[in-house]
Order: structure tokens, then sequence, then C-alpha cells
């Protein structure tokens, strides 16, 4: 990883146990949190946060025919953005973990 920023995105979806995204291994994607040396506390958090996105209901699309599970998943993002207290906390302990070497954002 010397001399290389590691992308490490904060990233829910469908299926996913762990919503982090990284390209670690020179191709973005969802990896396992062990392989980024994550804390076991972090990483329970992390799988709460997942749950959470689950369990928020979607926001029923303008569009009666509009079944795009990427536009479900935009509008269940909304309800845990990149401004929402619990994200803007997360993100600052994957920050920390990490150290430097690792750009961490929410998508």
């Amino acid at each position: 990883m010397e001399g290389r920023v590691v992308q490490v995105h904060l990233s829910c979806d469908h299926l996913v146990d762990v919503p982090i995204e990284s390209d670690l291994y020179g191709r973005f994607g969802y990896i396992d949190p062990a392989d980024l040396g994550l804390s076991e506390a972090l990483v329970q958090e992390l799988r709460d946060y997942q749950r959470r996105w689950e369990e928020t209901p979607e926001v029923p699309s303008d569009d009666e025919d509009d079944v795009d599970s990427d536009a479900e998943g935009e509008q269940q993002a909304e309800a845990l953005g990149p401004t929402d207290d619990w994200t803007k906390a997360l993100l600052e302990r994957l920050r920390t973990e990490l150290g430097p070497g690792y750009v961490v954002r929410a998508t």
C-alpha cells in the first residue's frame, strides 16, 4: 500500500453484511473488514448501521413504474446519509482506526 491512497466507502446495499467498500486490492468492491484491521466493536456498529438501513422503510416512488433497486437504495440512504449524526460518527471512527493513507467517505 505504500505510496498509494486507499479509498474506503461506507456504503449500504441489499444483501451486505458489513457496508464497507474499498479498492484495497486494486479493484473496488465490498471487502472483509478484517482486511482493514478494524476493531470488532467498530465492525459490530457497522453491522448495526447496515441493519438499520435495511429496516428503514423505502420511500414510495413518484413513478409507479419505477422498480429500480438503485433508486430504492438512494431513498433509503437519505435516512442515513452523509449528514446524519450516526453516519458522521462512523466515518470519523473509520478515519481514526484506519489512519493516514486512507480516504473515507459515505456513498
